[in-house]
């Protein structure tokens, strides 16, 4: 836990190390994320909007660090899980997205009605490749949010269901989590990003370091 020290006759805060996280996110990271992701969200609401012809609304919430264990457990079972290749990062990333929202969105490209949000099943073959156009389309922008930092070769390489069956990282790996809002007509949700933070670390030549 945190703790105050007197120094010099000026009080510091000290904060513990965990070292379960050796990697800790710089405050000048931060704000370079914090950019990216307020980037990311208008280019996806303003995408969707015009790709689905409906109104979409993209919002940034929370940028942090968490083990990967820490963050799928966290992800509903089943959920629209999209292993993603981040080239040159030598480790893959995850888009997840709300499974009624992708379904909604799904819905409305083959010439449906929105379905609510109480939608509990895998995709069928035919939502699944609707599905892979929706996120090529994300999957542009985020890119080019990325850009701001890193210039990223973004990729969807599969869809999983089953937060058990995503490993791309080792249970215990921090990861970058980027959290955002996401509206989809009426209904609201969760999309999220998360990507190896020693992967990134590495490529940025230790920019994402304390």
């Amino acid at each position: 836990s945190d703790f105050t020290m007197v120094r010099k006759g000026k009080e510091l805060k000290v904060r513990s190390y965990d070292f379960s996280r050796p990697i800790q996110l710089s405050k000048g990271f931060e704000r370079n994320l914090s950019m990216v992701a307020e980037s990311f969200a208008k280019l996806v609401t303003l995408s969707l909007s015009s790709y689905l012809r409906m109104p979409i609304g993209v919002k940034s919430g929370e940028i942090k660090q968490v083990l990967f264990e820490e963050y799928t457990a966290a992800i509903a079972n089943p959920s629209c899980i999209n292993l993603i290749g981040l080239s040159p990062l030598k480790v893959p990333g995850i888009l997840e997205i709300d499974l009624s929202l992708i379904l909604t969105m799904i819905e409305k490209l083959l010439g449906g009605h929105y379905l609510g949000q109480d939608i509990n099943r895998e995709f069928t073959s035919i939502e699944n490749r609707v599905s892979r156009l929706i996120v090529s389309k994300i999957l542009e922008d985020m890119q080019e949010a990325l850009s701001r930092m890193l210039k990223v070769d973004a990729t969807l390489t599969a869809i999983e269901h089953n937060p058990d069956f995503t490993y791309v990282m080792g249970a215990r790996d921090s990861c970058l989590l980027m959290d955002f809002d996401l509206e989809v007509g009426e209904y609201q949700g969760k999309l999220n990003i998360c990507i190896s933070l020693s992967s990134l670390d590495a490529e940025l030549g230790g920019d994402g370091s304390a």
